[in-house]
């Protein structure tokens, strides 16, 4: 199971999603696959990054948010970082 489950931000939120993206291109991630669902008013993408021997597993969920889950230190530092380019 994942040890930690952080949300970013809001899910509709493109400058935040370019920034992440930004930060896990920097981190060296690659992503391995990518999924989208519509389910009544609720939309779900899901994206699968590896970063070194990590997997990581950024979802943006209508009324929950955009969220990373992974290794609590590899999720930390990347919260982290978007932070720290993108303050709150």
């Amino acid at each position: 199971m994942w040890p930690k489950t952080v949300v970013i931000g809001a899910e509709y939120d493109d400058d935040l999603r370019d920034v992440l993206g930004r930060v896990l291109r920097q981190a060296g991630a690659e992503r391995k696959s990518h999924q989208r669902a519509v389910v009544g008013s609720q939309e779900i993408e899901t994206w699968w990054y590896q970063i070194g021997r990590h997997r990581l597993k950024v979802e943006g969920e209508t009324y929950i948010g955009l969220s990373l889950r992974g290794p609590a230190l590899l999720v930390e530092q990347l919260a982290a970082a978007v932070r720290a380019t993108r303050p709150a």
